[in-house]
């Protein structure tokens, strides 16, 4: 349900975003079963009405430090799926009404002579804001190659094949923003382009290998290299990225339907593209292929949120830790864990 926002002198009451039965989070709302063909009643849902909050934002052009007076403003929820029914109102100084607590990404835009624009801010809600500052910058390009290396070569002979075309370059924000991510295909010769990015501090990850293949190395000119873009605003980032075909594999058993989730060691390189997950088949057998050689843990969750396993925070506070394994090159290991209860 949408929020309608009821004004008067003073704080402004809003019915906030409800799920069945009187949930203002998704996560914890009742699921209702619905067959083909069949009519359900009953599925009532009671709405409440909450203090409701002001937003203020003012515009700075981040190349001049001047105020910018033509940005469009785009407010997200990160805890309803569907709009807050906030209120935006154009001009240097852009406000909004009636917006229920919790977590909002602000999406920014304009433009400088001929330059696009772009600003995203990240901002938690719990009372009137009038502070609010976005930064526009230009934004940031990559573009680089993929390469396939075999004991070093830059080459893929002998030991299968690597077909450029089918795979997917993508980087994704440390900020989890709400549309901060960015995918491309590779073009037959690995060379790929992707734009419009916004400054800030990226994970890598490359889809479509065969089994065998991980993401071995990612490099910014010949430097080793992550995707810290904070300060490229404006800028064309050539990066290349080594896959080897060298990948071990984890496999074992545990309980039927449950999620698995292979999580790397904390110091790992490209850390982000080595998580994996799968759900255990029928008899609670389950395999992660293209594992990179390194340390890892092994989880197994009868209910988790998605992406949950990625927080470190989240996994310590669980009573049991994850199996440990250590994988090499090539290495087939066999790990059977013990799935644990939400």
């Amino acid at each position: 349900m949408g929020s309608q926002a009821r004004g008067f002198a003073g704080p402004t009451l809003v019915y906030p975003p409800t799920f069945y039965p009187l949930a203002t989070e998704a996560a914890k709302a009742t699921p209702v079963a619905v067959r083909p063909g069949q009519e359900q009643s009953g599925a009532n849902i009671s709405l409440r009405l909450v203090t409701g909050f002001r937003l203020s934002a003012r515009f700075m052009n981040g190349l001049t430090n001047a105020p910018l007076s033509d940005a469009g403003l785009l407010i997200s929820s990160r805890n309803y799926p569907v709009s807050s029914g906030s209120r935006v109102i154009g001009g240097s100084n852009q406000w909004a009404i009636g917006l229920v607590p919790g977590i909002y990404d602000l999406t920014s835009s304009s433009s400088f002579g001929n330059l696009p624009l772009h600003g995203h801010l990240v901002l938690e809600l719990r009372g009137d804001r009038d502070d609010v500052v976005v930064t526009l910058q230009p934004q940031v390009q990559v573009r680089g190659k993929v390469r396939g290396k075999v004991r070093g070569k830059v080459r893929v002979a002998g030991e299968g094949s690597l077909d450029m075309s089918t795979l997917l370059v993508g980087v994704e924000s440390g900020e989890d923003a709400v549309g901060s991510g960015v995918a491309v295909p590779a073009n037959a010769d690995g060379t790929f382009a992707m734009g419009s990015l916004q400054a800030g501090k990226y994970s890598s990850k490359l889809t479509g290998l065969p089994a065998g293949a991980y993401l071995q190395s990612l490099q910014i000119g010949e430097q080793e290299a992550t995707l810290d873009l904070s300060a490229a605003a404006g800028q064309t980032i050539e990066t290349t990225w080594g896959v080897a075909m060298r990948a071990g594999k984890v496999r074992g058993r545990t309980s039927p339907g449950v999620v698995v989730a292979l999580v790397p060691a904390a110091d790992q390189a490209l850390r982000q593209s080595r998580y994996q997950t799968v759900v255990a088949d029928a008899e609670g057998r389950y395999e992660f292929n293209g594992v990179a050689p390194g340390s890892y843990q092994v989880y197994a969750f009868t209910k988790v949120e998605p992406g949950a396993w990625m927080d470190d925070s989240f996994l310590a506070g669980w009573a049991v830790d994850g199996v440990v394994v250590k994988v090499e090159e090539r290495q087939t290991k066999s790990v059977d864990v013990t799935a644990q209860a939400g």
